[in-house]
């Protein structure tokens, strides 16, 4: 015989809890706020469901940051522990968080792995190859999350970031 164990909705003590997201455990009002608030995400942000944070006091809302992060940080499994700086699951969204502990990379090799990001810091991916091409030199291959389409893609560095960027390991 198998026992169900029911938690209490994390913001709601007094209502049982109708689904869990990231270990958190949320009633059917929070929840259905949660999925109205999913609506408003961009498509090109993944995983959608749980890019919200709760807006006091009973309104949930795309959080504001990163896409790319948000989804790089549920790749590598990068939690926050700041509450505005995780989605829904616990995953942060913010590229400085994704950084944290990390060095900069400049005159060691790259590998596959490295954390790729903008200059601008308002995107970011991960290494996924490195080719030498006799005529061209060293290929780099980055997986991200492309803000223009929605969909985890691999695009070059040197064509699609116009070779422009910084490296963490």
């Amino acid at each position: 015989m198998r026992i169900e164990v029911v938690h209490p909705c994390v913001h709601h003590p007094a209502e049982l809890s109708d689904t869990s997201v990231g270990g958190r455990h949320y009633c059917k009002s929070c929840r259905r706020a949660q999925v109205e608030a999913a609506g408003l995400v961009a498509r090109h942000v993944q995983p959608r469901g749980c890019y919200l944070w709760r807006t006091w006091p009973e309104r949930w809302s795309p959080l504001r940051g990163s896409a790319a992060a948000h989804w790089l940080a549920h790749e590598l499994g990068i939690r926050s522990p700041l509450e505005i700086h995780r989605c829904l699951a616990g995953y942060t969204i913010q590229i400085k968080d994704l950084l944290r502990g990390r060095r900069e990379l400049s005159s060691v090799p790259l590998r596959p792995g490295d954390l790729f990001v903008t200059l601008a810091e308002d995107h970011c991916g991960r290494i996924v190859a490195l080719k030498r091409d006799p005529e061209l030199g060293l290929r780099i291959s980055i997986r991200h999350l492309d803000p223009r389409c929605p969909r985890v893609t691999v695009d070059d560095f040197y064509h699609h970031f116009q070779g422009e960027g910084r490296f963490f390991r």
